[in-house]
């Protein structure tokens, strides 16, 4: 229901402010779209890698050739800006959560590592 504020001579009408469970549910949505999102890219460079690797007759042993690490850095780089404009977007919690990650080179390659250094500031 919009409130209507009246001055002398003009209407003014204000919309309804969101209800807070319509602002979770957006930020939930961000999340489940951002994993979902960068999900399918790592699927869709895999298969991507296994054509590549058909075409030029590697074995999958064969993971140093320049032609795989620059297929897997723009996808892990790309992922990697999604990443982080989400977090920043999201902010709070997720910025901690980021933070973490930023930390953890065991569990993340150079790329993400690289992005999420800019969370450390805050």
């Amino acid at each position: 229901m919009a409130h209507i504020a009246t001055t002398t001579s003009k209407r003014i009408i204000t919309p309804p402010k969101n209800p807070p469970f319509l602002k979770k549910l957006k930020r939930r949505l961000s999340v489940y779209y951002l994993a979902f999102r960068l999900f399918l890219s790592v699927k869709l460079t895999q298969r991507q890698e296994t054509k590549l690797r058909k075409l030029l007759h590697l074995d999958k042993s064969d993971d140093d050739h320049p032609a795989i690490q620059t297929l897997w850095s723009t996808t892990n780089q790309s992922n990697a800006n999604r990443l982080l404009h989400t977090i920043q977007h999201l902010e709070g919690f997720w910025i901690k959560v980021g933070q973490y990650l930023s930390s953890r080179a065991d569990i993340l390659p150079p790329e993400y590592l690289e992005t999420l250094v800019v969370l450390q500031d805050r």
